[in-house]
């Protein structure tokens, strides 16, 4: 048995030998070695036991080792091992022997044995475990690599202990931390996890889930852990150590084997929860580690790539490669491919100096370096949310903030046309919809991309926001427009927003495409870096005087005025000359330098001598700015100087874009002159005809689109409101094509869908119950459809952004979205849906409300029109039927509402009735007729959906013609534009305005080009400015200030992208014209940027003028501190709270002093912080108007204090961007009068030599600390503030705390704390008592500071009328009414008691008496003031009508000519003699007609149904009969459908049997069919004459030529089978024969004989079919010494045989056998799982985990018995008492309980021995 085990160690023999015999010759050999397990060199250096001295070279150890020798019972003795078989000498092994390999061919048999036989076999890697020393197993195994590598390959073949016993040695003695080998460690770990390693450790996984690993038998004493707790613990260690001392390993290799681990673990926890749970933290806790350590990982590359820079020669190599594509043919918006890839993309850096190869070299930089900056946060966020996206999903982690933003459920709702452009609403989640403010936040700004997906990126969509209004959002709906492919309306998206503003970048990246920059005058600096400047071309043409400072002077000259003549310092002289004589200039300006000045000074120079550049086709200046506001600053200087120079005309002055917020300049807005060049008439005839002609067109198609989309939108399932009048819309005509005309005229129809008034007049109506019983809807709870989804997801908390408060009209102007194209003031104004579609008898929810709204103002009606003469029963009848017919119309609201809210949903069970609309199928009403209500309104809806479908394809039809349209009308617009702005004088953009725009700057031809604030504006921008009509270009900026902003900062600082032209020329020496002189900011400010930015800034003598700061002790502080900021761990931007209540508050202390807020400004470096300070000044209502703003938007702009906020302060000392100079030298240098900057000094100097020598300046002046000091104003107190919250205790008026005790004019002092601002008191209220009192010496009441209002204490007085009267002090008594109530008499004679003061003569009397009437004979009572001529007499009398003398009851007062008589009478009408009763006043009335029945019987044998129409076609020649028709065919077939009398009967479609044309076959067909227009199908009867075979073909066909298939001879002498009709030819001879020549294998090969002759011997192996009958070697596991099945020809000649087909016949791991092709990989076993216990059976398939039992476990006996479940160990121990059972025989059983347990439990007779041994036994025992 034990020898069987050993020679499972060596199971890779290839000679076949018996392994047996081996083992039995080596024993036999060496007796001695026998008692251990290793043959021959197998037992040397076994279980070696070395104690390596640390200070003993590596090198010297296998010298050591070859003295030792472990001897079989593990220990070490000191023999000489044997010499190497190839060199002879001692101390290696012959397979590590340098020497070069020799001959071993004659060799001995046994010695070749021994040597294939493996250095590491079972017995001795079990030796391992037993050596102390892991030093010695490391040394050991790394000298022997490859054998070790082999083991490890070799696993699959070996005992299920082996891999256990492998992973053990890895772990207690391979991977430890105290060990010398640290270089061993690696190459072992290195060559072990290998592919084969990971694959055998998913096997160990799945066969300890299974259950526990069969233990190797051994006569060792050493036991392999087979456990599965050991073996999870051994795979931790192993993994803990890869993790801790190869990082990189462990993040490429046991990152899924982890996790497989944890699989298992699982398996754990049911049975031993405590181990379980050890094992299963350790690995999650692994997990950590390696997701932590690749984090930190990336960001040191990220460090490191931002970080590194380009050298020189790397820079010249990339600029000197060529582009893998042309530029141009690179999309501007990138494919989701591209922004899936992992590679990064060509690109090559911008330069700071020199020039580019040439101008295609220059604009390839450019293109890739700009589209990079918006397409890399966009990929870069698709990247990370597909990294993380379950983390993002879940709201595990948050999607860091300037990135993407991520919104999920995202449908598509409607479509409509906006503008000039179709624009589809989409629908956002409702959880980011409620809690976005979106009047205030910058999410989904106008012209921002968004990519659409829903298949998490397998295929993406890309759309712009194109339609952002702030109402629409609020209720989730926003505009979007595609690009490119336009998406299935029907899905739900994930939507990503890019917050890169991607109009930006597509204008300016379409003019680098196909701008010619090489025809530029202006190239040469551009491309090239020239440096040689000349005066531009048009004063090279000719001598110019120009007109400077009043004087004319040669404009190339030298005698012009002097600075001094001129306002000028010398410096900005030189600027000044130079910008108008050089074509291309660059002017810097330091802060308050006049830069802005300097430019207008330009312009205007060049205005007033316009004659020297403005030719006869004009030509404008061109002004460009980065940014709108700069725009219009510099817009309106010009728009002074052109007044002040052209007093009596117009300003010659366009701003192009739509962005401007000065009022001044709206009438010069591009919109504006084409208005007014419209009104003028300044075009031409032919040019106002073609834009009337293209206006009209536009407005046609608008109109036509509205009225499309308003019924493509109500067709959806979701407007869908009632049954549609289908013959109404719009698609009518394609409806009539595809439909049939019977469905068609069925769905006009109510009563067809089951609907009339009588289903919904009930009280009691119910929907659902309705929609039960006709869709077996079971249950129906109306959802709107708004209603967001349970299951909703939302990435991100969006409560952090509670706090936005950006002005969104801002944000869109500071993103330079110009917006030239205004909307059509001619445009349609969209109708709503609804009224597009009309519905069948107002079945329609609007129609319903619009009726429930009718009968309401009906029944209000009743009761409040005087003129209705209706009795109170007609008006209660009239009242009922309308409260009926609103109930009505109410119930069939709720009807249709639920009926479509729950097909919009799915909810309804509609039977599929496609078969009612295909084509060629006759649709009869009766079909229509039995359908069930279910199938009719499945109709329906499928009807709608038809129609909506034809709407959209008229829809996109009349788009494309729209779009055409408009396009023709923007082409004749934009020339019409060119010509009004060629013909002015300054025009102004923005640079996006200006590449929006290229063709009207070709247009212009404009040859001088400013740009101010240059050096913020990137190189690419200013390209797309400028044209080839350029001739002079003038930058004015400052390189030391704000530089360029990129989106992607990698792009800044490793490709320079920031590095802008202004910059760069002047690296390339061009000529700079510095500004030296400030006229801004105070000495002590300026001197801050002066020798730490500037080297040179003098000071303008006006700022030594400036008055001191109020309220302050110092004009400029730094207040530094120790408070931290605070960073989201999501968000870039910082905030400080500290810093942010300081400032609130000293902006209040300033306020206070009487500074207007708008001489105040708050500047901060982040837009965090900003939030911040808005928030609390908002808190503060007198700092209302204070501007707070970030530094990066406030460069060229300046207050009279600045209040700076530098936010960072931490533990790190990171100060971020505030090292950079160019933002400190921007954010110190905006104040003019007074700068107070708060931050952490510490920080800052530690990190920036800048703000060292800032500290130092400030401390040597005293102008920094940790508190700031305040003087009161009036009593010169001093007193130090540190924190916000000190303002208001130290100085809480704007002073000090004592009192203002100020004199008063009313004598009082103010009480008051001391404050500065009204010190007149002037609108002070006193708020003591009034000392003053009436003229009857009562005292005021009131406050002092209210003027004394009028005495009202209360006291006598006599009125005129003498009577007595309690009234106010300050009443006066003549003007007082008396109330005192007196007897008077009326002019009547009665008597009434009246107010004193009354007349009784203009009171009415109120006395009944009785009143003569108007008609004299009848009286009534009325009031005595009553005339009774005025009353009229209503009493009932009899009256004699006129003319027709009848008697009738009326009123007394109404005349009997006016009554109308209703005495019945009797009429006859003349023509047809019929008679009728009517009232007498309509019996003269000539428009009666005869209401009698016409009883004339038709032609047809109808009746007719019209009434009596004696005057109307009484003969009925004209008369169409509507009775249903009763006609027969001439087959006497009745007409099946039901149409109209009158109409033609359709062809009849009764199916029968005709005799066909050739008169030999019959058909069955419509009875309509002409039997000569069918081709009879049948099999032909006749033969042919020549052959006489019966013809194949159908009897329709010509029966030539014979078609049988016949035998015949070929010119090859073989027989052919071919056609009767056809030729035999030997090409097309297939019989095998003998080729000509043989093939190249030797085979006799046969050949078809249509080659014989031609077929080549490489050829012939294609046909060779010997079989191959190769026998595969046995190489281990990779052969099978299977026959090969394969061919000659199938096998390449034994080159490359056919796979092995045989079954595999392998044992797996369950046990059973492999039956898959033996080529293929062992799968998974398939065949049923053969666990069973006494309770169940497992069901799965043998593959597959098992799972456990759960029932108790039954093995017990009479003395033990198991407590636990069936799938867990028994906690019992095995029982060895005596068998208790007797044997059939009488003898008791021999055995003991525990072989035969679960007999005893079933109390059955013993089992365990079927036949009684007790004879052999005691023979036994006796013997």
């Amino acid at each position: 048995m034990s020898r069987h085990r050993r020679d499972q160690d060596f199971p890779f023999r290839a000679d076949g030998g018996n392994s047996n015999l081996r083992q039995s010759a080596a024993n036999s050999r060496n007796p001695v070695q026998n008692r251990g397990f290793g043959q021959g060199r197998y037992r040397r250096q076994q279980n070696v036991i070395i104690d390596v001295d640390p200070l003993i070279p590596t090198t010297k150890l296998p010298s050591l080792l070859s003295n030792v020798y472990s001897g079989p019972d593990g220990g070490s003795y000191n023999q000489r091992p044997r010499e190497c078989h190839n060199c002879k000498k001692i101390g290696h092994l012959s397979r590590n022997c340098p020497e070069p390999r020799k001959d071993q061919s004659t060799s001995t048999n046994s010695n070749s044995n021994r040597n294939d036989r493996p250095v590491f076999g079972f017995t001795r890697l079990k030796g391992f475990l037993n050596i102390d020393e892991a030093d010695a197993v490391i040394m050991e195994v790394g000298r022997n690599i490859s054998e070790w590598v082999k083991v490890i390959e070799s696993v699959a073949d070996k005992t299920q202990d082996f891999f256990p016993l492998i992973l053990h040695i890895l772990a207690k003695k391979i991977c430890i931390r105290e060990t010398i080998l640290n270089a061993n460690q690696i190459d072992i770990i290195a060559a072990t996890l290998n592919d084969k390693f990971i694959k055998e450790l998913q096997n160990t996984y799945n066969t300890i889930t299974m259950g526990e690993i069969t233990v190797h038998s051994s006569s060792t004493t050493i036991a392999v852990d087979t456990s599965k707790i050991g073996i999870l613990e051994s795979i931790s260690e192993i993994f803990d150590f890869v993790i801790w001392r190869c990082p990189s390993l462990a993040q490429d290799y046991i990152q899924q084997p982890i996790l497989g681990a944890l699989g298992v673990v699982s398996t754990l926890l049911y049975t031993k929860p405590k181990e379980g749970i050890e094992i299963q933290a350790k690995f999650l806790q692994m997990i950590e580690t390696l997701k932590s350590k690749k984090e930190k990982q990336e960001e040191v590359v990220r460090k490191r790539f931002n970080k590194f820079d380009i050298t020189e020669h790397e820079e010249r190599v990339s600029h000197e490669t060529e582009p893998p594509e042309d530029f141009r043919d690179i999309p501007i918006i990138p494919s989701i491919e591209e922004i899936l890839s992992l590679v990064d993309p060509f690109l090559r850096t911008n330069k700071k100096s020199g020039g580019y190869i040439d101008a295609n070299h220059y604009l390839d930089v450019q293109y890739r370096l700009l589209r990079a900056d918006f397409v890399f946060p966009l990929k870069r966020g698709i990247q990370d949310f597909k990294k993380n996206q379950v983390d993002y999903l879940s709201n595990k982690k948050k999607i860091p903030m300037g990135n993407v933003r991520i919104y999920t459920d995202v449908v598509v709702k409607a479509v409509e046309w906006d503008r000039d452009t179709l624009v589809y609403n989409i629908r956002l989640p409702d959880s980011i919809v409620k809690k976005t403010k979106w009047d205030r936040s910058k999410r989904l700004l106008n012209g921002a991309l968004l990519v659409f997906t829903h298949d998490i990126f397998k295929s993406a969509y890309f759309g712009m926001v194109a339609k952002r209004e702030t109402e629409q959002l609020k209720r989730g709906i926003l505009g979007v427009t595609w690009e490119g492919e336009i998406p299935d309306s029907a899905k739900t998206f994930l939507m990503v927003e890019c917050e890169v503003y991607f109009e930006a970048y597509r204008h300016t990246l379409q003019i680098l495409k196909t701008i010619e920059l090489d025809t530029f005058s202006l190239a040469k600096f551009i491309v090239k870096a020239s440096d040689e400047v000349c005066a531009p071309k048009y004063l090279e043409d000719g001598p110019f005087l120009m007109s400077i400072g009043g004087r004319y002077v040669s404009a190339l000259g030298d005698l012009w005025p002097s600075a001094d003549e001129l306002g000028f310092d010398e410096n900005q002289f030189v600027a000044f000359k130079a910008a108008l004589t050089k074509e291309f200039s660059i002017i810097q300006g330091p802060p308050g330098t006049g830069k802005t000045f300097l430019g207008l000074k330009v312009t205007e120079t060049f205005l007033t001598n316009s004659n020297s550049w403005l030719d006869e086709g004009r030509g404008p200046i061109l002004v460009v700015c980065y940014t709108n506001h700069a725009l219009d600053q510099f817009l309106e200087g010009i728009l002074d100087i052109l007044k002040r120079l052209y007093p009596t005309e117009d300003p010659e002055m366009i701003r192009v874009g739509g962005r401007s917020k000065c009022p001044t300049l709206d009438e010069f807005g591009l919109n504006k002159r084409r208005i007014m060049a419209s009104r003028m008439r300044t075009f031409d005839r032919g040019f106002a005809q073609a834009r009337h002609e293209a206006m009209r067109e536009v407005m046609d198609l608008e109109s036509s689109m509205a009225g499309i989309m308003g019924e493509v939108v109500a067709l959806g399932k979701g407007n869908l409101e009632g049954l549609v009048r289908f013959d109404l819309l719009s698609c009518v005509t394609k409806l009539n094509e595809q439909i049939s005309l019977s469905v068609l005229d069925s769905v006009k129809n109510a009563s067809w869908f089951g609907l009339s008034d009588a289903v919904f007049n009930y009280l009691t109506f119910s929907p659902n119950a309705l929609l039960q019983k006709w869709f077996h809807v079971t249950e129906r709870v109306p959802v709107p459809h708004s209603a967001p989804r349970k299951n909703q997801i939302e990435i991100g908390d969006v409560a952090d952004e509670d706090d936005e408060d950006y002005d969104v009209d801002e944000l869109q102007a500071d993103r330079i979205d110009d917006g030239y194209k205004e909307e059509l003031t001619f445009g349609l104004k969209h109708r709503q849906p609804i009224e597009n579609l009309k519905y069948v008898d107002n079945y329609a929810i609007s129609e319903c409300q619009k009726r429930i709204e009718k009968c309401h103002y009906k029944i209000d009606d009743l009761s409040v029109n005087p003129e209705r003469k209706l009795t109170f029963a007609e008006q209660a009848i009239e009242r009922n039927r309308l409260t009926t017919e609103i109930m009505i119309a109410e119930n069939k609201m709720k009807f249709f509402e639920i009926l479509m809210a729950s097909h919009r949903d799915g909810l309804l069970n509609l039977p599929n009735m496609s078969y009612i609309f295909e084509k060629d199928r006759m649709i009869t009403n009766a079909l229509l007729g039995n359908l069930s209500l279910a199938q009719r309104w499945s109709v329906y809806f499928d009807l709608v959906e038809k129609a909506r479908l034809a709407s959209i394809e008229d829809r996109n039809k009349v788009t494309d013609s729209l779009v055409n349209a408009q396009k023709k009308l923007e082409s004749i617009r934009r020339v019409g534009d060119g010509q009004i702005l060629r013909k002015t004088k300054v025009v102004g953009m923005t640079t996006t305005g200006a590449a929006k725009n290229h063709d009207l700057l070709k247009m212009m031809k404009s040859k001088i080009v400013i740009v101010e604030e240059a050096a913020e504006v990137l190189e690419s921008h200013i390209v797309t400015c400028i044209t080839e009509h350029c001739q002079q270009l003038i930058l004015i900026g400052d390189h030391q200030q704000l530089r360029p902003s990129t989106t992607v900062y990698e792009l800044s600082t490793r490709y320079n992208l920031d590095i802008s032209l202004f910059e760069r020329m002047l690296n390339n020496n061009l000529n700079c014209y510095r500004l030296k002189v400030q006229h801004r900011m105070r000495e002590e400010i300026a001197d801050l940027i002066v020798g730490t930015i500037y080297s040179e800034l003098k000071n303008h003598s006006s700022v030594y003028n400036y008055p001191e700061i109020k309220g302050m002790e110092k004009n400029l502080f730094f207040i530094s501190h120790n408070e931290y900021e605070k960073a989201e761990s999501d968000s870039m931007s910082k905030s400080n709270e500290h810093e942010a209540k300081f400032l609130a508050g000293l902006c209040r202390h300033l306020v206070l002093q009487g500074y207007a807020t708008s001489e105040i400004t708050v500047l901060t470096t982040y837009t965090g912080q900003m939030f911040l300070l808005k928030k609390e000044i908002k808190n503060l209502s007198s700092c209302d108007g204070i501007r707070v703003s970030v530094v990066d938007n406030y460069q060229g702009e300046e207050n009279k204090i600045i209040l700076l906020s530098l936010v960072r302060s931490n533990n790190q000392n990171n100060i971020g961007f505030l090292k950079t100079d160019n933002r400190i030298c921007v954010a110190i240098s905006r104040a003019k009068h007074g700068l107070y900057i708060t931050g952490n000094m510490d920080n800052l100097t530690s990190r920036s030599n800048t703000w060292k020598q800032i500290n130092e300046k400030l401390a040597k002046r005293g102008e920094i600390g940790t508190k700031l000091k305040l003087i009161c104003e009036i009593h010169g107190t001093v007193t130090e503030v540190e924190t916000g919250n000190d303002f208001r205790k130290n100085s809480p008026g704007g002073g000090c705390k004592s009192l203002c005790n100020f004199q008063l004019s009313c004598t009082h002092q103010c009480e008051e704390i001391c404050h500065v601002m009204n010190r007149d008191h002037d609108f002070y209220k006193c708020p003591k008592p009034c000392l003053k009192s009436c003229s009857n010496a009562h005292p005021c009441k009131s406050r002092c500071f209210i003027n004394c209002p009028p005495c009202e204490i209360k006291m006598e007085k006599l009125l005129p009328c003498q009577h007595i009267r309690n009234m106010s002090c300050h009443m006066d008594p003549a003007k007082v009414t008396c109330m005192v109530m007196i007897e008077k008499k009326k002019p009547c004679g009665h008597m009434e008691e009246l107010a004193c003061h009354k007349d009784p003569a203009t009171v009415r009397c109120r006395e009944m008496v009785k009143k003569l009437l108007q008609c004299r004979l009848h009286t009534k009572a009325a009031e005595c003031h009553v005339d009774g001529e005025t009353i009229t007499c209503k009493v009932n009398v009899t009256k004699i009508l006129q003319p027709c003398g009848h008697e009738q009851v009326e009123e007394c007062h109404k005349n009997p000519e006016m009554i109308k008589c209703i005495t019945k009478v009797e009429k006859e009408f003349p023509l047809c003699k019929h008679k009728i009763t009517l009232d007498c006043k309509d019996a003269k009335n000539e428009k009666l007609i005869c209401r009698h029945h016409c009883s004339v019987r038709l032609q047809c044998g109808h009746q007719c149904t019209k009434l009596c129409h004696v005057e109307n076609d009484p003969n009925h020649i004209t008369h169409q009969c509507k009775k249903q028709c009763e006609r027969e065919c001439e087959n006497g077939h009745p007409c099946p459908t039901k149409h109209k009398c009158y109409e033609n009967c359709p062809p009849c479609k009764v199916m029968m049997e005709k005799l066909l044309s050739c008169g030999s076959h019959t058909d069955r067909l419509s009875c309509d069919v002409d039997i000569d227009s069918v081709l009879c199908g049948g099999r032909c009867l006749r033969k042919l004459p020549l052959c006489g075979h019966q013809c194949l073909k159908l009897c329709h066909e010509d029966c030539f030529p014979c078609q049988v298939l016949v035998l015949k001879m070929a010119p090859c002498n073989h027989k052919q089978q071919v056609k009767c009709s056809e030729i035999p030819q030997r090409t097309k001879c297939n019989e095998l024969v003998k080729p000509r020549h043989i093939s190249e294998c030797g085979h006799d090969t046969l050949v078809r004989c249509k080659v014989q002759d031609s077929i080549l011997p490489r050829e012939i192996l294609e046909y060779c079919n010997r079989p191959c009958n190769y026998q595969f070697k046995d190489q281990g596991k990779d052969g099978c010494t299977h026959r090969c099945k394969g061919s000659c020809s199938k096998c390449r000649q034994g080159r490359l045989h056919h796979k092995c087909q045989e079954e595999c016949g392998k044992t797996l791991v369950c046990g059973h056998v492999c039956t898959f092709p033996c080529a293929s990989l062992c799968p998974p076993c398939q065949k049923p799982c053969e666990m069973r216990c006494e309770h169940s059976t497992c069901m799965a398939i043998c593959g597959e985990p098992c799972s456990g039992c759960k029932e108790k476990c039954t093995w017990s006996c009479v003395h033990k018995s198991c407590t636990k479940r069936c799938d867990q160990d028994c906690d019992r121990e095995p029982c060895d008492e005596p068998c208790p059972i007797l044997l059939k025989c009488g003898h008791p059983c021999v055995s003991v309980v525990n072989e035969h347990y679960s007999f005893m439990n079933t109390k059955q007779n013993c089992f365990f021995f079927k036949l009684c041994e007790k004879h052999l036994i005691q023979t036994s025992f006796l013997n």
